[in-house]
């Protein structure tokens, strides 16, 4: 059996365990879940939890217009998120286009996607913006554009947009209320923009591991006992040769550990990993440090032994992920999506969540990082109600479909093996999602608060009961200055 015959076994085996349990396909599985009013005048209870729904039951609960033929057009840096390619292959383009037919349906509205290099889509938004005219109906741009045009004024407030519920069922809500300040939401960050893509996760090269570590692995990520430990104990194994160079050669020894990222965005992505953010809920509430100062040192002390480590690769971008793809580096951190890159390769590869970071942390975190692109609206909308509708449809008819179809074509496509379509379940799970990610490009109180405070204490080692003081100042001036 070749290798793509026996993934579409596999996947297909692994997606009818999966379509039986909601657990592991949506991030909103709590148990008092709201109910909604069934449809249709079904016989039995009138009322079932929203995982219950179909797509067209979802669609079928939000208010109704008729918007006359309009094409609502979205803005997008990153292609074929919200209109299919016609080349593209898998269960991406189907889910899409009935997403796009429901919502359709819906309110008659054509759904139109317009490609920008992110440059020019900022470029060309802030100039409608000062002329006064609508640009588009919506905006998707990675984080650091769209803290840039919501700190210039660009983009609308979400709390601001007629209809837009964003505490709907079909939204994952902790990721919502995580990407607010005070009154302030510039963006969501939800299956209906594919931000699953940058969750980000670990890759292994079997290769350079011992016999039987990728099932170790696995086995560790079932049990909720993966960690920075066990991983660091593989990565000097691997680097077994670098550890003992006094002046390891960047580009031709095998190490252990690497990531894509700056220093400071590992960083971020490592603490956040741990479940913790400096800010604790900012959902209509003011920006205040809530993490106890020894829980924050605890989280520094470990990423400063995992990137202080001499296994640790201390190049970034396509160095780093050359060396990876190479066969160079036992370990790579980075987002989901490079599954892609490393799937055209002939590395024996496998995929894990980000290891826990404290002894007792009971989940896995997928950091969401930069790359992430959410859904804005640009402000001067010509009729804001009708963008808050059909917002409201896309996210719904999105909910689920999306996500699914984009778990079936990496398990498809990409993944080697079962286990690896078990542990990318995993780490689709827990996104971690925080404002000094989403806002530290465009407003510089945020980005020191946060992403320059995590690296102060983990270069420096400065306590964080000393940062918090140090800080404070800085903090009162967010609050009443930027997100007054």
């Amino acid at each position: 059996m070749n290798k793509k015959t026996l993934a579409l076994v596999i996947a297909a085996v692994f997606l009818t365990t999966l379509l039986f349990s909601c657990a592991e396909l949506g991030f909103n599985t709590d148990p008092s879940l709201s109910l909604v009013e069934k449809p249709g005048g079904e016989s039995g209870s009138s009322s079932v939890k929203y995982t219950d729904l179909t797509a067209e039951e979802w669609l079928a609960n939000l208010e109704d217009d008729n918007f006359g033929g309009y094409t609502f057009t979205i803005a997008t840096s990153k292609p074929y998120r919200f209109y299919p390619e016609e080349e593209m292959t898998g269960m991406v383009n189907p889910a899409l286009e009935k997403r796009n037919a429901l919502v359709a349906e819906k309110y008659n509205v054509v759904i139109k996607e317009v490609y920008y290099e992110e440059s020019s889509l900022q470029a060309a938004l802030s100039d409608a913006v000062l002329a006064g005219k609508q640009f588009s109906d919506l905006v998707s741009v990675s984080m650091p554009v769209m803290s840039t045009l919501a700190a210039a004024g660009r983009l609308l407030n979400l709390f601001s947009l007629p209809f837009f519920d964003v505490t709907a069922e079909y939204l994952n809500t902790s990721a919502i209320k995580n990407s607010a300040i005070g009154d302030y939401l510039y963006a969501i960050y939800d299956q209906a923009s594919f931000y699953e893509e940058d969750f980000w996760c670990v890759f292994y090269n079997e290769s350079l591991l011992p016999q039987k570590a990728g099932e170790d692995i696995t086995k560790a990520v079932r049990d909720g006992t993966w960690s920075w430990d066990m991983l660091l104990s593989y990565a000097e194994t691997a680097a077994k040769d670098v550890m003992d160079k006094r002046s390891p050669d960047l580009r031709k020894d095998i190490f252990g550990i690497g990531s894509y990222a700056s220093s400071a965005d590992l960083y971020s992505a490592l603490f956040a990993s741990s479940g913790n953010f400096l800010f604790g809920d900012t959902f209509h509430k003011k920006a205040a440090y809530s993490l106890a100062a020894g829980t924050g040192d605890a989280v520094a002390a470990k990423i400063k032994e995992v990137v202080k480590n001499k296994s640790y690769l201390s190049l970034s971008g396509e160095e780093a992920s050359s060396a990876f793809l190479d066969g160079r580096t036992a370990f790579f951190v980075y987002r989901v999506g490079f599954a892609n890159a490393v799937a055209a390769t002939n590395l024996v590869w496998g995929i894990s969540p980000l290891p826990k970071v404290l002894e007792g942390q009971e989940k896995y975190f997928s950091y969401v990082g930069p790359t992430s692109a959410g859904i804005s609206v640009p402000v001067h909308q010509s009729n804001s109600a009708r963008t808050g509708k059909v917002l409201n449809a896309l996210c719904a008819a999105s909910y689920l479909n999306i996500e699914e179809a984009l778990k079936t074509n990496y398990i498809t496509f990409c993944l080697r093996d079962n286990d690896s379509a078990i542990t990318l379940s995993e780490i689709f799970k827990n996104p971690a999602i925080n404002v000094g990610t989403i806002y530290s490009e465009g407003y510089e109180r945020v980005s020191l608060l946060t992403r320059e405070t995590i690296s102060e204490a983990i270069t420096a080692g400065d306590s964080f009961n000393y940062l918090y003081m140090t800080n404070a100042s800085a903090l009162k001036s967010l609050n009443e200055t930027d997100f007054k």
